[in-house]
């Protein structure tokens, strides 16, 4: 199990990470988890990556500084993990939410290892939009790697599966990148479905919660509480928040007064308990998201929501509006991504919460049933079993290729480190005056 990404105790990362691995030791399978250098001392992995997804997916292939930098991050992941594969020898390497230079070093240790002969089944979970936009290169970056691959190295394409966790992310990546990618159940879920909302007499809960940014329109609650109009029983809005969040926001989310809305800041970080805690008290989860950076992407929230039953508030035109509407086909979803139609959403969603309620528990049935990280665990699993049939004979002498990617990770370093500090200096200037550097 493979998550350079994978550095705290909170987060999609680690959940997944968590319940995958438990699921499958459950079924009895020998289970190596490998993650970050800079993990949390709290995760029990094996520490080996320097680089995870974020940084890289915004180095644009085209330009020269760029192409240099995924070169340095392909080369150190493969000298990352090359040592590790070659002594467990697994049956699949399974890699959560990775991009171009993570697959890329991956597929290039494996057929280093083994050669010309048989690999083990290389599963690899696409999360990302394939559109690019001003600020990030997914898409191109997984193409060309692809396109690179095929023409030069066809081998280190063998058993080799990129996969997601929703058919339309599926389809919109098969047209965008030319390779076919297949889809699993989604791993995400929760312990337990919440009870049914039953006490006429407690406020109607409201989370905005997870890792906010400018995307997730956290900006504009202030506006969307402004808008609501009167409801019938007292509104509670719980927002979580970062010490990256614009302080203005911040400000302005306190300073909210409207009668029989209150609003609840989390401004601490929270265990894996604590987290679930708070989510269970949801009656309503509004992900107030920018469609445009979500037509094809995903959101752990959205499917941990799904799971428990809690009534979701959603992008209409957006892959995570068809995932809500398959499971809860009543759910109000907005239509355009301003303050306004996002209020007329929850609007509805709070007066008409009763029966929206029964929809989403009902809902919460079927998700579980056909998703959640025994589903997921069992998939892998076989998909692992009916790939694997010939013997393999992995290569133990690895010392002279790690030592040359580690060289030519150097080698191209200078513009990788030039681009990162760049972006960390607008995500910055971003997130503490709340508009796009």
């Amino acid at each position: 199990y493979v998550d350079p990404s994978l550095r705290a105790t909170l987060g999609h990362h680690f959940n997944v990470a968590k319940a995958l691995v438990a699921a499958l030791k459950r079924d009895g399978h020998e289970v190596r988890l490998l993650c970050s250098k800079h993990a949390a001392t709290e995760i029990d992995a094996e520490r080996l990556f320097q680089y995870g997804v974020y940084e890289d997916m915004f180095f644009d292939p085209a330009r020269n500084r760029g192409a240099r930098a995924l070169k340095s991050s392909t080369h150190r992941h493969a000298a990352d993990i090359i040592t590790a594969i070659s002594e467990f020898d697994p049956d699949l390497i399974y890699a959560h939410s990775i991009g171009a230079s993570i697959c890329e070093g991956i597929l290039r240790a494996v057929g280093m290892v083994y050669g010309s002969g048989c690999k083990p089944v290389f599963v690899t979970e696409l999360p990302f939009p394939t559109e690019d936009k001003i600020r990030y290169y997914y898409g191109t970056q997984l193409n060309l790697m692809q396109a690179r691959l095929k023409a030069n190295e066809p081998q280190l394409l063998s058993n080799f599966f990129p996969i997601t966790v929703c058919r339309k992310t599926s389809d919109l990546l098969e047209k965008s990148l030319g390779f076919a990618v297949g889809t699993l159940p989604s791993p995400y879920s929760t312990q337990n479905s919440r009870a049914q909302a039953n006490d006429h007499a407690a406020p109607r809960t409201v989370g905005c919660l997870g890792y906010q940014s400018i995307d997730k329109g956290i900006y504009m609650l202030p506006e969307v509480i402004s808008h609501l109009g009167s409801t019938e029983k007292p509104v509670e809005f719980t927002v979580q928040v970062q010490a990256d969040t614009a302080r203005e926001t911040i400000k302005n989310l306190r300073s909210t007064s409207k009668s029989g809305i209150s609003v609840n800041i989390v401004d601490k970080s929270l265990d894996d308990a604590e987290y679930n805690a708070l989510l269970q008290k949801m009656d309503i989860v509004l992900l107030s998201y920018n469609p445009a950076r979500y037509t094809s992407a995903i959101s752990g929230i959205c499917y941990e929501a799904l799971a428990q039953g809690s009534v979701i508030v959603a992008p209409m035109h957006s892959t995570i509006g068809k995932i809500v509407a398959r499971y809860q086909p009543k759910a109000k979803l907005f239509e355009n991504w301003d303050s306004r139609s996002i209020s007329q959403a929850l609007e509805q969603t709070i007066l008409n919460f009763d029966a929206l309620s029964r929809d989403a528990h009902a809902g919460s049935v079927d998700y579980r049933m056909e998703n959640g990280p025994e589903a997921y665990a069992k998939a892998l699993a076989q998909l692992a079993q009916s790939k694997n049939g010939d013997q393999r004979a992995p290569r133990s002498n690895i010392l002279v290729p790690r030592i040359k990617w580690m060289l030519l990770s150097w080698l191209y370093r200078g513009e990788r480190s030039l681009i990162v500090l760049k972006r960390r200096v607008g995500t910055f200037l971003s997130r503490l005056l709340g508009k796009k550097f």
